[in-house]
């Protein structure tokens, strides 16, 4: 196998990265290789591949991607890089230095409670419509817990039964790089959790797909997407935007950094205080519209 299929093969084995995580290394990768082809009239020898080189890509991907994609793709490969020197394939990483764009602070995308209620009942509106009861019943076990639960796409669809601990309302998660973490769930999602049981037997994946297998994420993104039209919702947001209104919510009624960052599984804090700043805007708001002097 060439380097970067070692380094996919132990992401997808070892590591247990998801899907997501592949496909970007996979385009990443890909992407390095017909530029250097294009560029240097050869694939790259990926020893050989200097600091000066690295920098001129950097400078060229800035020319026709954004600044978020361009910290992408070389985060991308400074890991397959940084795997590379730790296997002893490589002898150094000549992305490591590269200086990047500046990434700006943009705020990420929530609903609001009255919007979040509004999906959530989506499904019973579906099936006042005349749909299945047991798909809908389906549908809105997934919203709940994607939202009462702060779950990415891929923990949702991967989630098992057995995973579930009823007597204390706290769901097992394995997250990025298979790491396990508990969540705890409202009694909403226990309720409908319990429900949903009583028709599949309770037996291996929650979600199943047609296969048997557990549902394809991008399957239940179009579930997701038919939900947000039946609401009245914007059909750019994703269900990943209910993991950020789970935490934003959390937050705006008083939760702490910490047991936020420990739901969300997130390995830094830095990367949960981003709910902070949005919690800051909140009260600033309020402020200017309150205060005779703001």
């Amino acid at each position: 196998m060439t380097l970067p299929e070692q380094f996919l093969a132990y992401q997808q084995n070892e590591r247990m990265a998801s899907r997501y995580t592949i496909r970007n290394y996979t385009h990443a990768i890909a992407a390095f290789e017909k530029y250097f082809a294009e560029a240097y009239g050869n694939a790259p020898r990926w020893e050989k591949v200097d600091v000066m080189q690295a920098r001129d890509y950097v400078i060229e991907l800035q020319r026709v991607l954004g600044r978020k994609t361009v910290h992408n793709r070389i985060a991308a490969l400074r890991s397959l890089y940084r795997w590379g020197v730790r296997q002893g394939h490589l002898k150094a990483n000549p992305f490591k230095t590269v200086t990047l764009p500046k990434l700006g602070h943009s705020l990420p995308v929530f609903l609001t409670e009255q919007q979040t209620e509004r999906l959530l009942g989506a499904p019973q509106k579906r099936q006042e419509a005349g749909y299945s009861p047991a798909l809908c019943a389906r549908d809105s076990l997934m919203l709940e817990l994607l939202y009462g639960a702060g779950l990415r796409i891929s923990e949702l669809c991967a989630f098992r039964w057995e995973s579930i601990d009823w007597e204390n309302g706290l769901l097992r998660i394995f997250g990025k790089g298979r790491k396990e973490r508990l969540c705890p769930v409202g009694p909403v999602a226990m309720d409908k959790l319990r429900e949903y049981q009583k028709t599949t037997g309770g037996g291996g994946f929650i979600f199943a797909g047609r296969s048997g297998g557990s549902l394809d994420p991008s399957s239940a993104e179009v579930i997701f997407k038919i939900y947000l039209k039946i609401a009245g919702l914007p059909s750019d947001l994703s269900p990943h935007k209910l993991r950020h209104t789970f935490a934003t919510h959390m937050v705006n009624h008083g939760a702490n950094l910490r047991a936020v960052q420990e739901i969300l599984g997130h390995k830094d804090l830095s990367t949960t205080q981003i709910y902070a700043h949005l919690t800051l805007g909140k009260i600033k708001e309020a402020y200017k519209q309150a205060h005779p002097r703001a």
